[in-house]
């Protein structure tokens, strides 16, 4: 980029090139999209509850949307291969699902689970094949709730 500078009194025009380091447009998408994401993750962004119940607060807590037959085959189908690719043993896997007014699981965490954050990335996307929950009820509405589970006695290798 050029840009023209008057000197001084003099009329005469100094010429300025002024250039961008290659890729630095590139360099700063790059730059914030990780801060981006950071802050959204975080709880930045906006949650579509205002008010989520611990299980205990709640009249009627939420609903798997299986049986729990059903359940056993997901969690050998789903979340033991992910478990033994990561090479962990867990004796217990505790599971925190957060779910709206509307049934959806807003989100999956492992509390107790010592593991590297693409574990906790596949296992919670495994959970979210989940489908659509019953949610949990408060004073005859539904509420967005904590869904606490604990997954125990399982041979992971």
């Amino acid at each position: 980029m050029a840009a023209a500078v008057r000197s001084g009194n003099s009329k005469r025009l100094l010429e300025l090139n002024i250039h961008k380091p290659a890729g630095m447009g590139f360099q700063l998408k790059y730059m914030i999209l990780p801060v981006f994401l950071f802050l959204s993750l975080n709880g930045i962004s906006q949650s579509p509850c205002e008010k989520v119940y611990e299980m205990a607060q709640v009249e009627a807590p939420a609903e798997i949307p299986i049986k729990n037959s059903e359940f056993i085959n997901f969690v050998s189908k789903e979340i033991v291969p992910i478990l033994e690719k990561s090479d962990l043993l867990v004796p217990k896997l505790f599971i925190l699902f957060t779910i709206s007014d509307q049934g959806e699981i807003i989100s999956v965490e492992f509390p107790r689970l010592e593991a590297k954050a693409e574990v906790h990335k596949a296992l919670a996307a495994a959970f979210l094949k989940l489908g659509k929950w019953k949610p949990a009820v408060l004073a005859g509405k539904n509420v967005c709730s904590e869904f606490a589970y604990a997954i125990s006695c399982l041979k992971w290798q």
